[in-house]
């Protein structure tokens, strides 16, 4: 019964995005649902959460069950157009889909016990939710200025809302582990889409042993929804433009991963910036102005809110001179960590980049040059120390996205794949 009340706010997502599913039929699009459901679930969730925070009240759980069984009963109907497809299952996914389910069982199991959980994103999560304090009110107060203020509140307020549902909070951490890990499953292997099956089941692979799940000590942290958010967003910014006709079904899943980035945390949100500039190296300005718009929106709403409350953003150090000790320092730590897990990181960015440096990837290689370089300013003008910051953050930070990266560069470097993006109407012959 407990491990059903930890679960409680994951399916609650799952119905929403299930809802805006079946809407995203009805319109004429398409897409995995095993990848689209918990997309737009966790977005959705986490954007009417947001809203309590913007209004200055605490959530209300009745209204979000509300707006959930409205959503549902609003898509009951269904188009004959909308009818699903049947699709064969093959031994590659089934091996896939066992594989994942184990794997998602073990994490919910475990629970989380990550040091950024217990004392940032789980404290926090906990105290909204047993005090009825808002987002506002807490992080105005003074002493909590070390808990990172400026971060934004996706991965919090969903963490909350299970809290009130009844969970335990790392047991509601754990549960929403194991939903975005059988996501970024699914997104690794939709990134391969098109391709033969071992090749999707070296993708999902991928996210199996991605270190971003396997680590534990990060269990509980908002690096698992960035990994997902991540994989979605430059598979769609790939399929979205590579043809001279957008993608409208592709664009449509962009964009609700360009605002779950915004939301969830700031490296996210360089991310997100890289895909709108990603689109605009390579789409219509038709699909420019849709992916800027979702992701402006977002992150003015945030930046006023912190603005309108007080509440301090993380201080920068904005002199050259300290760029470029930091740039020596990093060289430095570099040096030192070869072996390391984040050298291993290193190599497959450097390996999978160059994958995609080729005409038929060039927005999703945008993207992440943009997100690279965001990433490298951060280091740089931290005011804590560049070294300190490379050795709490930097593995975890670099590992983050890897996953639908990596998969993405699979279907870049595939044969099949050079066919379909030379002429992208026709399936490629056998």
């Amino acid at each position: 019964m407990t491990a059903i009340v930890d679960l409680l706010a994951p399916a609650i997502a799952c119905l929403l995005g299930l809802a805006a599913w079946r809407l995203s039929r009805l319109l004429g699009a398409t897409g995995n649902p095993f990848v689209l459901v918990p997309l737009y679930g966790t977005v959705a969730l986490g954007s009417l959460l947001f809203l309590f925070d913007l209004t200055g009240l605490a959530p209300s759980v009745p209204a979000i069950l509300v707006v959930t069984a409205a959503a549902l009963l609003l898509t009951m109907r269904r188009s004959r157009g909308a009818e699903p497809t049947a699709t064969a299952t093959s031994v590659w996914a089934l091996v896939a889909a066992v594989a994942a389910a184990g794997r998602a069982a073990a994490l919910f199991g475990r629970g989380a016990i990550g040091w950024d959980f217990r004392y940032l994103w789980g404290l926090k999560a906990k105290t909204f939710a047993l005090t009825g304090a808002t987002l506002a009110s807490w992080s105005a107060w003074p002493p909590n200025a070390w808990h990172h203020l400026d971060y934004p509140p996706l991965w919090t307020d969903i963490l909350a809302f299970g809290i009130r549902l009844g969970g335990a909070p790392d047991r509601v951490a754990s549960a929403w582990g194991a939903l975005l890990f059988l996501a970024l499953v699914a997104a690794c292997w939709e990134n391969c889409r098109g391709l033969s099956r071992p090749i999707q089941l070296t993708a999902a692979a991928v996210a199996v042993a991605a270190p971003v799940v396997l680590q534990r000590w990060n269990s509980g942290n908002a690096d698992l929804a960035i990994a997902f958010l991540a994989a979605v967003a430059v598979g769609s910014l790939h399929r979205a433009t590579r043809r001279s006709q957008p993608d409208r079904a592709a664009l449509l899943t962009l964009s609700v991963a360009i605002v779950g980035l915004c939301l969830t945390k700031n490296e996210g949100a360089a991310l997100a910036m890289g895909c709108v500039v990603g689109v605009a190296v390579t789409a219509s300005r038709r699909s420019l102005a849709i992916a800027a718009a979702t992701f402006a929106v977002p992150l003015i709403c945030w930046h006023l809110f912190l603005a309108q409350h007080g509440i301090p953003v993380e201080p920068r150090n904005m002199s050259p001179s300290a760029w470029m000790a930091a740039a020596k320092q990093t060289a430095w730590w570099l040096q030192g960590h070869v072996l390391s897990v984040s050298s291993l990181c290193m190599l497959a960015w450097l390996l999978a980049l160059a994958a995609l440096a080729r005409r038929a990837s060039i927005g999703a290689f945008v993207a992440l040059a943009v997100w690279c370089l965001a990433v490298g300013a951060a280091y740089a003008t931290t005011v804590e120390g560049v070294v300190w910051q490379l050795g709490t953050s930097f593995d975890r930070v670099i590992a983050a996205p890897l996953p639908g990266v990596v998969a993405l560069a699979l279907a870049a470097s595939s044969r099949t794949a050079s066919n379909v993006h030379r002429d992208p109407v026709r399936p490629p012959t056998a």
